[in-house]
């Protein structure tokens, strides 16, 4: 899990924080499919199709203002209050945390470490990267950015491993 506040104080930079981690699993989804160790994906799904229907929420959030309608912001609230949000990568329905649902459950500690390690340079990724960058970035960009953002190098060396392991890097 991953402290909203960690993102700021605001809903708003809650909303972006969290979109951007979405958007960041949701472009490379297979290469996050292999590196999740998971059976199957039940109960942790990318909706790489997620559709944004400004009709019914664009008044909410800006009035009358029609040219804002799609923008990055407002997608971001979106994502935030989609009614699929409990299944998502990245679950964003509590209210004070994002829950990273990527991630089979271990109790090997390698590799307990390395899913510690990427949700924490996943969080720093999207603190420090704009949305333009998130949607533009290639994979080995990405997860070199990702990886050289966790901030112990023990299990910084884990996680490259991991990923080199299972052939993702």
């Amino acid at each position: 899990n991953i402290n909203c506040d960690f993102f700021g104080k605001s809903a708003l930079a809650h909303a972006i924080g969290g979109y951007k981690m979405l958007r960041m699993m949701q472009r490379y989804e297979e290469a996050w499919k292999i590196l999740s160790d998971r059976t199957h994906f039940n109960y942790c799904t990318f909706l790489t199709n997620i559709r944004y229907e400004p009709d019914e929420w664009k008044k909410e959030f800006y009035g009358d203002a029609q040219e804002l309608m799609f923008d990055n912001i407002a997608k971001a609230r979106y994502a935030r209050r989609n009614e699929y949000n409990h299944s998502l990568v990245v679950n964003m329905t509590h209210s004070d945390h994002f829950e990273l649902r990527l991630f089979a459950g271990t109790l090997d500690y390698e590799q307990l470490l390395t899913c510690f390690g990427i949700a924490e340079g996943l969080a720093i990724t999207a603190k420090k990267r704009s949305i333009e960058w998130v949607e533009h970035v290639t994979w080995y960009e990405l997860i070199e950015t990702v990886l050289g953002n966790i901030s112990n190098t023990l299990i910084a060396d884990y996680a490259k491993q991991y990923c080199e392991n299972k052939g993702v890097l």
